[in-house]
């Protein structure tokens, strides 16, 4: 049995969480600890069902706005024509011209040293950028 109530105003208490400003005392002769725990557990969930109860309606309003949207009308349109200009093919030799900038590197660069130290005389003619030789030939 609850045998006093008292109110006071201004200060925070653990039982209502500190939210509302005010303090509710309360003095019990029946149920003593565990009721004050009950009332304190009430006073939790009461705190804890207002962010779930938030979020819940979120998500009904949510999904109320998508099942009573407008579904938009399905239109089938013919495909357009596409306009295409038929030539017949003519076979002709012809050779690419390609302008360009840039730099061209060779893919196997090759470097000649000789073996000896000594002063190069002469050089064959065939010993030139981009020149070709064979095998035994003297450079």
């Amino acid at each position: 049995m609850i045998n006093a109530v008292n109110f006071i105003p201004g200060e925070n208490s653990a039982m209502d969480g500190g939210s509302h400003g005010h303090a509710l005392m309360v003095r019990c002769t029946e149920g003593g600890p565990d009721l004050i725990k009950e009332m304190r557990m009430i006073a939790r969930l009461r705190h804890a069902a207002w962010p779930i109860g938030v979020g819940m309606a979120g998500i009904a309003t949510y999904a109320l706005l998508q099942v009573t949207k407008p579904q938009p009308d399905p239109s089938i349109e013919p495909p357009r024509p596409i306009r295409v200009e038929v030539v017949p093919a003519i076979r002709a030799t012809t050779r690419p011209t390609v302008v360009a900038y840039g730099e061209v590197r060779p893919g196997v660069r090759t470097q000649l040293v000789a073996q000896v130290g000594g002063k190069i005389m002469q050089i064959a003619p065939a010993f030139i950028e981009g020149g070709q030789f064979d095998a035994g030939d003297v450079l």
